[in-house]
């Protein structure tokens, strides 16, 4: 089976919440709770948060902490930047202890931080930054077997990152741009509707993503759910739709990103599925 995608425009229309998380490494230590902590402050605003780090294991483990800036792509790659040198980071406006964690076995610790908004009524829109926990691995000692081979063991350690995001009020322009859109057919027989989108506004969004198909007669074919995700303002995100249910033929595909407020976009394709 084959699929071909035709472009068609991109309209405007004028007009959620993050999963409770146990991330563990394979050091077994892991975080409790959110990965990310949002605040919604004016200029000159104060906010305090906590992240609770775990140890699950039966030795003592030692953590560093540390700041990083993010941005992704829609690609899956994802950078933790120098603290401060992307336009948007908040990471000055951070302070936490303590930077270092001793944890014994089967106890967990309390990472404090605080947060000062400048005072400057230029601010606008979303700001973010993460904070890092990372166990420290202890270094791999070579070992020399009978015959005098030496080996080394490796040790994986994982890095967790939570994100820290400052929205400036309700200010800030919020604005979606469909970047990319192709027409997919998977390995294991599905065929996928794969959307780029890029925030290119100055406020944080997190729509919902579905798309509506249409036949060539205007009669509704039905809603295909995507998902909810978070695109930071000059990041881009990929939404995928499994449209392997509609039958070949030509269509009109409606994709729209609803940000469960009156920010919502859409983008019009026509579709042929042979």
């Amino acid at each position: 089976m084959t699929a071909a995608l035709q472009t068609g425009f991109a309209f405007l229309l004028a007009w959620l919440p993050v999963p409770l998380a146990h991330a563990q490494s394979g050091s077994g230590v892991g975080i409790l709770g959110k990965m990310t902590r949002e605040m919604t402050l004016e200029p000159g605003g104060k906010g305090q948060g906590e992240i609770i780090v775990v140890n699950e294991t039966d030795k003592q483990q030692d953590v560093r902490v540390y700041q990083t800036d993010h941005r992704n792509s829609a690609e899956g790659e994802t950078w933790y930047d120098e603290p401060g040198t992307q336009p948007r980071s908040n990471a000055a406006w951070i302070s936490f202890t303590p930077q270092t964690l001793s944890l014994a076995p089967h106890t967990k610790a309390t990472l404090s931080f605080s947060l000062l908004v400048p005072e400057d009524d230029k601010l606008v829109g979303t700001y973010w930054s993460c904070i890092m926990v990372e166990p420290q691995a202890l270094a791999p000692r070579p070992v020399k077997d009978e015959t005098g081979t030496v080996t080394v063991n490796v040790t994986t350690v994982f890095r967790f990152a939570t994100a820290v995001i400052t929205h400036i009020g309700d200010t800030g322009t919020c604005e979606l741009k469909f970047v990319s859109k192709q027409l997919l057919n998977t390995d294991d027989g599905k065929r996928i509707l794969q959307v780029d989108v890029q925030n290119v506004g100055e406020r944080a969004l997190r729509p919902t993503v579905w798309v509506e198909i249409y036949a060539a007669d205007g009669t509704s074919v039905g809603r295909f759910d995507s998902r909810q995700g978070r695109v930071f303002p000059g990041c881009t995100s990929r939404f995928r739709t499994d449209l392997t249910a509609v039958a070949a033929g030509k269509y009109e595909a409606l994709v729209i990103a609803d940000n469960g407020d009156e920010n919502v976009f859409g983008a019009r394709y026509s579709l042929e599925i042979q």
